[in-house]
């Protein structure tokens, strides 16, 4: 059971870097304009979505995996590793409400331009959080 959660976990580690890769797609952006502005942001909020459902089952399978390996984990890297998350989370719904007006059509030209900014604003703090996150997973005797 334990291998088949790690296995599950590590998958979803794989879908999440898609806010790895979010800041440098979310750079396109702000040089397109009309129909293709509007099919990037679509194709950008479904895979922020997509990511967003993974993360339900990241932070279930994470929490059982520090639970079911009996220790070796400090009370303030479970605590860092949690606010962090919460932050990557609260990234990407950030993210979903201009991507969203974008794709919809409701903010064009100098409106359109401001959302792309917010978008690449919350992508570039989600990378780094998550960056920062995944170094934690690794080198868990950092704190």
């Amino acid at each position: 059971m334990l291998q088949f959660l790690l296995f599950l976990h590590t998958l979803g580690a794989i879908a999440v870097g898609f806010y790895l890769i979010l800041p440098f797609l979310a750079n396109r952006l702000k040089g397109s304009s009309g129909e293709t502005l509007k099919g990037y942001a679509k194709g950008l909020y479904l895979g922020n979505r997509i990511s967003q459902w993974i993360l339900v089952p990241q932070f279930l399978t994470g929490g059982y995996l520090i639970s079911a390996t009996g220790g070796g984990y400090s009370v303030p890297w479970m605590i860092v590793v949690v606010v962090l998350f919460v932050i990557v989370g609260a990234m990407s719904g950030m993210i979903g409400a201009p991507l969203r007006r974008i794709s919809n059509g409701i903010s064009n030209g100098d409106a359109a331009s401001r959302d792309a900014g917010k978008v690449q604003t919350f992508a570039v703090i989600g990378f780094v959080v998550l960056l920062a996150e995944i170094v934690l997973m690794y080198y868990r005797d950092l704190i």
